[in-house]
């Protein structure tokens, strides 16, 4: 999910706030919503020395091995070639309610969020990682109305979270509520957004969600154990 609004924002601001020597933003599509000099100059101007853009799928095995590609070698830093966080951020909508659900809807849904993450898992075995952020959706803890498809492939990362957890993996699935400001698929469609206010729920501006992704990666950053009365789910919404 780095090349969408949420995935690119979290990627720049990575840059920006915690000197990231190498920010790979990957996606299906392989199109960027920003021309991808202007990331590079972004990320450059603010400590990073490499930014790197591709099209992948997590969820195709083939794919998803080439996700720690592309970051200059050649660097005399032993973490060069190495993942220190992994934001897990693809998802897709197919919104219908329960008579009109379709495998169809329950496979787009679940391929970038359930597939992606087993994927990820197969070569996280193998590969050192300080941190892993999978995107969740408060769909997941509260329900929402047409989209028990989107509920259930949020589940699965909740359960991977608790998973990597028992395994002495430092993963967090954040229950996100929709993200306005442009940064998120809710605040694409005014529709979605005027539901939200009349339910009550409210949006997330960037700030609050950056807000919450700078506690999780202060509370995580001296390692196994610094988190261990934290739960690996984590719920955030106005």
């Amino acid at each position: 999910g780095g090349l969408g609004t949420l995935g690119t924002l979290m990627g720049m601001w990575l840059a920006a706030q915690h000197g990231a020597a190498c920010v790979g933003l990957a996606g299906r599509s392989g199109r960027t919503l920003i021309p991808v000099g202007a990331l590079r100059s972004a990320a450059l101007g603010r400590c990073a020395s490499a930014v790197v853009v591709r099209r992948l799928h997590t969820g195709i095995a083939e794919e998803a091995r080439d996700i720690t590609t592309g970051c200059d070698n050649s660097s005399s830093s032993p973490q060069a070639s190495v993942l220190g966080t992994l934001l897990h951020a693809g998802g897709v909508l197919r919104d219908a309610t329960i008579p009109n659900q379709s495998m169809a809807s329950v496979r787009a849904t679940s391929a970038p969020k359930a597939h992606g993450m087993l994927q990820l898992d197969t070569l996280l075995c193998v590969m050192p990682l300080h941190l892993e952020v999978l995107f969740s959706s408060v769909a997941s803890l509260l329900g929402a109305a047409g989209q028990s498809n989107y509920a259930a492939a949020n589940a699965s990362l909740d359960a991977a979270a608790l998973r990597s957890r028992h395994t002495g993996r430092l993963t967090t699935s954040v229950q996100w509520g929709a993200w306005g400001g442009g940064a998120g698929m809710a605040s694409q469609d005014r529709t979605t957004a005027l539901r939200l206010d009349r339910m009550g729920m409210g949006m997330l501006s960037p700030q609050q969600g950056l807000c919450v992704m700078s506690t999780l990666l202060a509370r995580d950053k001296h390692g196994p154990g610094a988190g261990a009365a934290w739960e690996a789910q984590v719920a955030a919404s106005p």
